[in-house]
Protein backbone atom coordinates (compact mmCIF):
# COMPACT_ATOMS: atom_id res chain seq x y z
CA UNK A 1 0.00 0.00 0.00
CA UNK A 2 2.96 2.18 0.83
CA UNK A 3 3.53 2.62 -3.31
CA UNK A 4 0.25 4.02 -3.73
CA UNK A 5 -1.13 7.55 -4.79
CA UNK A 6 -2.41 9.45 -1.64
CA UNK A 7 -6.11 9.68 -3.01
CA UNK A 8 -6.00 5.36 -3.29
CA UNK A 9 -4.24 5.03 0.18
CA UNK A 10 -7.26 7.13 1.43
CA UNK A 11 -10.01 5.40 -0.36
CA UNK A 12 -8.19 1.76 0.41
CA UNK A 13 -8.33 3.09 4.43
CA UNK A 14 -12.17 3.74 3.80
CA UNK A 15 -12.94 0.09 2.82
CA UNK A 16 -10.48 -0.98 5.60
CA UNK A 17 -12.48 0.59 8.47
CA UNK A 18 -15.80 0.07 7.21
CA UNK A 19 -17.73 -3.10 9.54
CA UNK A 20 -18.79 -5.91 7.61
CA UNK A 21 -22.06 -5.73 6.18
CA UNK A 22 -24.79 -7.99 8.12
CA UNK A 23 -26.77 -10.31 5.67
CA UNK A 24 -28.63 -13.23 5.52
CA UNK A 25 -28.45 -16.94 3.91
CA UNK A 26 -30.43 -17.78 1.45
CA UNK A 27 -32.27 -20.38 3.98
CA UNK A 28 -33.00 -16.88 5.54
CA UNK A 29 -34.21 -15.45 3.11
CA UNK A 30 -36.62 -18.14 2.03
CA UNK A 31 -37.83 -18.67 5.34
CA UNK A 32 -38.81 -14.45 5.10
CA UNK A 33 -40.64 -15.26 1.97
CA UNK A 34 -42.34 -18.52 3.40
CA UNK A 35 -43.84 -16.05 6.57
CA UNK A 36 -45.68 -13.95 4.46
CA UNK A 37 -46.41 -16.24 1.62
CA UNK A 38 -50.41 -15.27 1.87
CA UNK A 39 -49.30 -11.48 0.89
CA UNK A 40 -48.72 -10.97 -2.05
CA UNK A 41 -47.54 -7.08 -1.52
CA UNK A 42 -45.27 -8.60 1.51
CA UNK A 43 -43.75 -11.28 -0.38
CA UNK A 44 -43.42 -9.14 -3.87
CA UNK A 45 -41.57 -6.43 -1.72
CA UNK A 46 -39.24 -9.13 0.43
CA UNK A 47 -38.32 -11.46 -2.81
CA UNK A 48 -38.00 -7.94 -5.30
CA UNK A 49 -34.88 -6.27 -3.00
CA UNK A 50 -33.48 -10.37 -2.32
CA UNK A 51 -33.44 -11.03 -5.99
CA UNK A 52 -32.69 -7.74 -7.38
CA UNK A 53 -30.21 -5.84 -4.77
CA UNK A 54 -32.18 -2.46 -5.02
CA UNK A 55 -32.14 -0.07 -2.19
CA UNK A 56 -35.61 0.16 -0.80
CA UNK A 57 -36.04 3.83 -2.20
CA UNK A 58 -35.22 2.83 -5.65
CA UNK A 59 -37.72 -0.21 -4.80
CA UNK A 60 -40.70 2.05 -3.92
CA UNK A 61 -40.33 4.23 -7.07
CA UNK A 62 -40.73 1.01 -9.63
CA UNK A 63 -43.67 1.85 -11.96
CA UNK A 64 -45.40 -1.17 -13.93
CA UNK A 65 -43.06 0.28 -16.87
CA UNK A 66 -40.04 -0.20 -15.24
CA UNK A 67 -41.08 -4.47 -16.06
CA UNK A 68 -39.61 -5.91 -18.93
CA UNK A 69 -41.41 -9.61 -18.51
CA UNK A 70 -40.46 -10.41 -21.97
CA UNK A 71 -36.39 -9.34 -21.55
CA UNK A 72 -36.76 -10.16 -17.82
CA UNK A 73 -35.25 -7.09 -16.38
CA UNK A 74 -35.96 -4.45 -14.05
CA UNK A 75 -35.21 -0.64 -14.82
CA UNK A 76 -34.16 0.59 -11.58
CA UNK A 77 -33.64 4.77 -11.25
CA UNK A 78 -30.45 4.44 -9.11
CA UNK A 79 -30.86 6.59 -6.20
CA UNK A 80 -27.50 7.75 -5.92
CA UNK A 81 -26.04 8.23 -9.51
CA UNK A 82 -26.57 11.14 -11.86
CA UNK A 83 -25.45 10.63 -15.58
CA UNK A 84 -22.48 12.97 -16.73
CA UNK A 85 -25.10 15.16 -18.29
CA UNK A 86 -27.02 15.39 -14.96
CA UNK A 87 -29.92 13.59 -15.83
CA UNK A 88 -31.29 10.73 -13.46
CA UNK A 89 -29.44 7.54 -14.22
CA UNK A 90 -30.60 3.96 -14.76
CA UNK A 91 -29.30 0.64 -14.04
CA UNK A 92 -30.81 -2.91 -16.06
CA UNK A 93 -31.36 -5.90 -13.26
CA UNK A 94 -31.72 -9.44 -14.56
CA UNK A 95 -34.51 -11.26 -12.89
CA UNK A 96 -35.42 -14.57 -12.58
CA UNK A 97 -38.48 -15.70 -14.38
CA UNK A 98 -40.30 -16.33 -11.21
CA UNK A 99 -39.55 -12.85 -10.10
CA UNK A 100 -41.25 -12.02 -13.48
CA UNK A 101 -44.05 -14.02 -13.08
CA UNK A 102 -45.15 -12.70 -9.27
CA UNK A 103 -44.24 -9.17 -11.02
CA UNK A 104 -46.74 -8.96 -13.75
CA UNK A 105 -49.34 -11.11 -11.32
CA UNK A 106 -49.11 -9.17 -8.70
CA UNK A 107 -49.58 -6.08 -11.19
CA UNK A 108 -52.54 -7.94 -12.99
CA UNK A 109 -54.49 -9.09 -9.58
CA UNK A 110 -53.72 -5.75 -7.81
CA UNK A 111 -54.61 -3.31 -10.64
CA UNK A 112 -51.69 -1.48 -11.14
CA UNK A 113 -51.68 1.71 -12.93
CA UNK A 114 -48.22 3.29 -11.96
CA UNK A 115 -46.36 2.44 -8.85
CA UNK A 116 -45.88 -1.03 -7.97
CA UNK A 117 -46.08 0.08 -3.97
CA UNK A 118 -48.18 2.13 -2.85
CA UNK A 119 -46.30 2.51 1.00
CA UNK A 120 -43.94 4.98 2.66
CA UNK A 121 -40.49 4.09 3.35
CA UNK A 122 -41.02 3.93 7.15
CA UNK A 123 -44.11 1.37 6.26
CA UNK A 124 -41.25 -0.47 4.27
CA UNK A 125 -39.02 -0.91 6.90
CA UNK A 126 -42.19 -2.19 9.57
CA UNK A 127 -43.35 -4.78 7.04
CA UNK A 128 -39.83 -6.36 6.56
CA UNK A 129 -39.05 -6.37 10.50
CA UNK A 130 -42.66 -7.80 11.30
CA UNK A 131 -41.66 -10.57 8.59
CA UNK A 132 -38.17 -11.12 10.14
CA UNK A 133 -39.57 -11.54 13.55
CA UNK A 134 -42.29 -13.67 12.51
CA UNK A 135 -39.56 -15.85 10.34
CA UNK A 136 -37.47 -16.17 14.04
CA UNK A 137 -35.20 -13.47 12.10
CA UNK A 138 -33.74 -10.78 14.06
CA UNK A 139 -32.50 -6.89 13.44
CA UNK A 140 -33.34 -7.15 9.52
CA UNK A 141 -34.11 -4.07 8.23
CA UNK A 142 -34.07 -3.39 3.94
CA UNK A 143 -30.38 -3.00 3.27
CA UNK A 144 -30.10 -6.64 5.08
CA UNK A 145 -31.73 -7.76 1.99
CA UNK A 146 -29.05 -5.57 -0.37
CA UNK A 147 -26.30 -6.64 1.63
CA UNK A 148 -27.85 -10.44 1.30
CA UNK A 149 -27.90 -10.19 -2.68
CA UNK A 150 -24.44 -8.82 -2.86
CA UNK A 151 -22.79 -11.75 -0.84
CA UNK A 152 -24.99 -14.75 -2.51
CA UNK A 153 -23.68 -12.94 -6.13
CA UNK A 154 -20.04 -13.14 -4.96
CA UNK A 155 -20.35 -17.22 -3.32
CA UNK A 156 -22.02 -17.58 -6.80
CA UNK A 157 -18.87 -16.58 -8.74
CA UNK A 158 -20.18 -13.03 -9.68
CA UNK A 159 -17.66 -10.44 -10.48
CA UNK A 160 -16.68 -8.03 -8.57
CA UNK A 161 -17.33 -5.21 -11.69
CA UNK A 162 -20.61 -7.14 -12.50
CA UNK A 163 -21.72 -6.82 -8.65
CA UNK A 164 -20.77 -3.02 -8.67
CA UNK A 165 -22.91 -2.38 -11.89
CA UNK A 166 -26.10 -4.52 -10.29
CA UNK A 167 -25.82 -2.26 -6.89
CA UNK A 168 -25.12 0.84 -8.58
CA UNK A 169 -22.21 1.75 -6.93
CA UNK A 170 -19.99 4.57 -8.66
CA UNK A 171 -16.51 2.95 -6.80
CA UNK A 172 -15.84 -0.57 -6.64
CA UNK A 173 -14.03 0.20 -3.49
CA UNK A 174 -17.67 0.55 -2.53
CA UNK A 175 -18.64 -3.11 -3.66
CA UNK A 176 -14.94 -4.55 -2.06
CA UNK A 177 -16.42 -4.39 1.49
CA UNK A 178 -18.45 -7.43 0.69
CA UNK A 179 -15.00 -9.27 -0.31
CA UNK A 180 -14.76 -9.05 3.70
CA UNK A 181 -17.20 -11.39 4.11
CA UNK A 182 -16.12 -13.81 1.37
CA UNK A 183 -12.92 -13.35 2.81
CA UNK A 184 -13.80 -14.22 5.76
CA UNK A 185 -16.03 -17.16 5.49
CA UNK A 186 -12.98 -18.71 3.35
CA UNK A 187 -11.16 -18.83 6.56
CA UNK A 188 -13.50 -20.71 7.97
CA UNK A 189 -13.48 -23.43 5.21
CA UNK A 190 -9.56 -23.72 5.17
CA UNK A 191 -9.87 -24.11 8.93
CA UNK A 192 -11.26 -27.81 8.19
CA UNK A 193 -8.92 -28.35 5.80
CA UNK A 194 -6.00 -30.71 6.76
CA UNK A 195 -2.68 -30.58 4.68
Amino acid sequence: MDNLPVVQKLSMARYESKDIPVYLSAPEVNAMLEACKDNKRDHLLINLLWQTGCRITEALKLTKNDIDTYNLIVKVLTEKKRTKKGRPAYRMIPMSAELSNELASYALTENIIDKLFDITRQRAFQIIKSVANRAGINKVHPHTLRHSFAIHCLFSGVPLPVLQKLLGHSSILTSMIYLRVVQQDTRQFLSGVKF
